[in-house]
């Protein structure tokens, strides 16, 4: 169902481009270690260790990797400037990352590459917020407030909810981490847990796409569309969605980010291990009508088959709908829920502009802007064609 809503149109074009700029530098660096991936019966024995050897419980510092990574070894890219990249199946990053390998007593390149050092540094920091906290170490449930700690998250809404759907709901559920090939790699049987994180809540029915599981999370980052050429065949400002990966989870990597480095996207979704029931959750962050800050490039059509000439060198943010995805573009593997909802709100989006269902008018934030690569290869081909997933729904 589409807005019947208007949106007030602020000005503050020129405030974008310098708060999320083209950043080549973004792609990997030289200096960045290869990622070792751990043998395929080796994962459940790490985390019993270093829980041992920290005091903490397994099966929580389990979850908080499998809520971020499926527990995937990941070397994540930097989506949003200031970000930092992620590493490990734990995505550790910055002064986290730092602070981490400090006090397990391993290098840097060492926790970003090795799977063991990479959870003994997760354990040690987790481990380090109890100690101040003094939690019951041996109470599961009792640890909530050190992973609301550990999250870093600073929305009181956020982060209650990383901690009651996301880390606390993989207890809940329990979980199965399987590589790209259907192979076991990790279990996490359910917990009766009980944790009671209270937040104020998103508004439920986003204003331009309310359906069930679409909340309405504004966003302060945005200003008005400008005007943009425009051709006889395409009369609205809208003329093409770029699909991007939040490089980390939705409610920490997404929300919480895009807070804080004074950015948005129209839309963020989210993967079923975010929620606590396996659920999908789309929050709207701006209006479709205003002028959200994902992409920091101008429009050039040589990156885009040649197509659209009219837009070379207009902000792509003015005339484009821009979705977050939680998740990383090395990861290999994807829900279909996750992509059938996203492929659901793109068909949406197409119908309410006119917008072509192809590969020229759905983008990937890599397409159109140098040093990005998201939302990965696995997102369009995974599975069914994310292309065909969107026609399927306009059907």
């Amino acid at each position: 169902m589409r807005s019947i809503y208007t949106s007030a149109l602020v000005a503050g074009a020129a405030l974008l481009f310098a708060a999320c700029a083209d950043n080549p530098a973004s792609g990997r660096d030289a200096a960045d270690p290869e990622i070792a991936v751990p043998s395929q019966a080796s994962l459940d024995k790490v985390f019993a260790d270093a829980g041992a050897e920290f005091n903490v419980p397994a099966s929580l510092l389990k979850a908080i990797g499998y809520h971020a990574t499926e527990l995937q070894m990941i070397r994540s890219e930097e989506e949003f400037p200031g970000q930092g990249r992620a590493y490990g199946v734990m995505a550790l990053r910055g002064p986290q990352l730092a602070r981490g390998a400090s006090l397990a007593g391993v290098s840097i390149v060492a926790a970003q590459s090795d799977v063991r050092a990479n959870v003994r540094a997760a354990a040690a920091l987790l481990g380090a917020q109890a100690g101040d906290l003094r939690i019951e170490r041996d109470d599961v449930s009792a640890w909530a407030p050190a992973v609301a700690r550990y999250s870093g998250i600073a929305s009181a809404e956020i982060r209650a909810m990383y901690v009651q759907n996301g880390v606390y709901g993989v207890l809940r559920n329990g979980a199965v981490a399987r590589d790209e090939n259907g192979a076991v790699t990790a279990t996490i049987p359910q917990e009766m847990v009980k944790v009671d994180v209270q937040a104020a809540a998103a508004v439920e029915c986003a204003p331009d796409f309310c359906v069930s599981g679409a909340l309405w999370r504004a966003n302060p980052n945005y200003n008005a569309r400008p005007a943009v050429p425009t051709n006889t065949s395409h009369p609205y400002k809208q003329q093409m969605i770029i699909l991007h990966t939040c490089e980390g989870d939705y409610w920490n990597g997404c929300l919480q980010t895009l807070l804080d480095r004074g950015l948005s996207a129209h839309y963020v979704v989210s993967r079923p291990v975010d929620m606590a029931d396996g659920s999908i959750q789309i929050s709207q962050l701006v209006r479709e009508s205003n002028r959200a800050w994902h992409i920091g490039a101008y429009y050039d059509a040589t990156r885009n088959g040649g197509t659209h000439t009219y837009l070379n060198g207009v902000q792509s943010n003015d005339f484009t709908v821009g979705i977050e995805h939680a998740g990383y573009a090395s990861q290999t593997t994807w829900s279909d829920t996750q992509l059938n909802f996203s492929a659901r709100l793109s068909c949406d989006i197409t119908k309410a502009y006119a917008i072509p269902r192809d590969r020229y008018h759905l983008k990937g934030h890599g397409e159109l802007q140098s040093g990005k690569s998201d939302p990965g290869s696995a997102f369009w081909t995974y599975g069914v064609d994310y292309v065909v997933r969107v026609q399927n729904y306009c059907a």
